[in-house]
């Protein structure tokens, strides 16, 4: 398994970025079972077997078809649909799975005439849960059956003329391979007609929107380059990082804050961060900045070319900091240099997460200021939460019978609230799609019911809107402040459209 794409690819660690615990990875105990499969009808998860095509945990590479097997071609026991892809020298199994969301018959995958079956990824976080509330994503499976509880008791299904069978697979988040066999299960074994990827699902993501031509909505924000290869099927709540980037740059120029400076930039010389790299040069250059200095290093967790990259912005006098990784290792050293540059921040890795930025140096972070498209930072600016966010979380605890912490004045919260409220913006889409595509449902009409998803609040997000060519959905952006007398940050001023859009 390859450390840096794991890193990269599935933002495994956005969550701790920064918390100088790279020892983490040695010594939490993240359990290495299975995927689960479970049926959203409240029955016990039942184990599933262990699914084949993966090779030594490695994703399949850009544009292949073919599982990682080494033999070429996707493990046997799906399906007995048509049109197989990637039959190569071991061929695919004689059950192998149709890749175009075909079932037996020429009929769309999952679909009856009374129900619809969609599948729910989502990452096994209990290995973190000893770090505290914030890394406790709570039951995921019961948080949707929650929903769509809630969902028959306001007469919300059937949608579309039919019920919605939710089934679930969960993976380890240290291992892209896991995601590749929670992929293969849901169209494999599950059958489903299109999958939700609730985090951590990049590698998973392209396995089903590619691959296997399945609709996918997740809230991960995968680059411009996955979005363009597994187009039209991958949708995205967040905004692709390539985009984010470059309204970041732009939200940067418009406060006044990189005009006539010198800007450093470090990052991980994996090739995904490096594309984030050039893109957020170019942006840079595009608005007047030719001045950038840069720095590198292949240790995401912290490491010597934290101080390497410390001594370069310091010696080369750099005014403005941009930090794509090692945040909490690159302000440790900056502390201990006597450097004190002016830093700014995204989303980009969940970098206006108050986890992620928790344990920051604050001599450092204060005042620090961010631009996301999320709703971060609102509890501690004192403003209260919507009665939409309320309707979706006492949903869970009337559901559940369990409580739900909400964000205080000093803003951190359990992950908990966030996956509950997850369920409720993506479970609102799917039912959005599901009730436009109608009784005549296949990809290309949920497809398009997606599309028609335009201009709406949600939870976690600003705003979202699709159409055809823009599968990204954030539209709004607002500003962060990180305050070291609680640790958090804190929302300034409204969202605004993004710069482009």
């Amino acid at each position: 398994m390859r450390r840096s794409s794991t890193l990269s690819n599935g933002g495994v660690f956005g969550l701790v970025a920064g918390l100088l615990i790279g020892a983490l990875v040695a010594t939490v105990a993240i359990p290495r079972r299975q995927p689960t499969s479970v049926v959203a009808s409240g029955r016990a998860p039942a184990q599933t077997s262990a699914i084949g095509g993966i090779a030594n945990g490695e994703e399949a590479a850009p544009g292949d078809a073919q599982s990682a097997t080494g033999g070429g071609g996707i493990a046997a026991g799906g399906s007995g649909g048509s049109g197989r892809r990637g039959s190569g020298s071991g061929g695919s199994g004689s059950g192998a799975a149709s890749p175009d969301g075909r079932g037996p018959g020429g009929n769309s995958r999952g679909v009856t005439d009374s129900t619809v079956k969609i599948g729910i990824a989502y990452p096994d976080l209990t290995g973190l849960r000893t770090l505290g509330p914030e890394y406790d994503n709570g039951d995921v499976p019961e948080q949707w059956r929650a929903l769509l509880d809630g969902y028959k008791r306001d007469k919300k299904v059937p949608a579309g003329g039919r019920n919605i069978e939710f089934v679930f697979r969960t993976y380890n988040v240290l291992d892209p391979g896991a995601q590749r066999s929670a992929c293969l299960g849901f169209v494999q074994d599950d059958k489903v007609f299109a999958v939700v990827g609730v985090a951590y699902f990049q590698v998973g993501s392209e396995c089903v929107a590619r691959e296997y031509r399945t609709p996918l909505l997740t809230t991960d924000g995968p680059s411009d380059a996955v979005f363009a290869r597994s187009a039209p099927n991958l949708f995205s709540l967040q905004v692709s990082t390539n985009r984010l980037v470059r309204n970041f740059v732009r939200w940067a120029k418009n406060r006044g804050t990189i005009a006539g400076k010198k800007v450093g930039v470090y990052y991980l010389n994996d090739a995904p961060t490096t594309d984030i790299f050039k893109t957020i040069k170019s942006e840079l250059a595009s608005v007047g900045v030719t001045d950038v200095v840069e720095a590198t290093t292949d240790q995401s967790l912290g490491g010597p070319g934290d101080a390497l990259a410390v001594q370069r912005f310091r010696t080369a006098q750099v005014d403005v900091v941009i930090l794509l990784t090692s945040k909490g290792g690159f302000l440790q050293q900056a502390q201990g240099q006597g450097y004190k540059p002016t830093y700014i921040e995204s989303d980009y890795l969940f970098g206006t997460s108050d986890v992620s930025a928790s344990t920051y140096d604050k001599n450092q972070w204060n005042d620090t200021l961010a631009m996301t498209t999320t709703h971060n930072g609102e509890a501690a600016a004192g403003e209260p939460a919507t009665a939409e966010s309320e309707k979706c979380i006492g949903n869970y605890e009337r559901y559940s019978g369990k409580k739900v912490v909400r964000p205080g004045p000093n803003g951190s919260n359990g992950a908990t609230f966030g996956y509950v409220r997850y369920s409720c913006d993506l479970g609102r889409v799917v039912l959005h799609s599901l009730n436009a595509a109608g009784r005549d449902l296949t990809q290309a009409s949920f497809i398009a019911g997606l599309e028609s998803f335009r201009d709406q609040p949600t939870l976690q997000f600003g705003a979202v809107s699709f159409g055809p060519g823009r599968h990204d959905g954030a539209q709004l952006q607002r500003t962060l402040k990180w305050s070291a007398a609680c640790t958090c940050w804190r929302a300034t001023g409204a969202f605004a459209p993004l710069f482009l859009p």
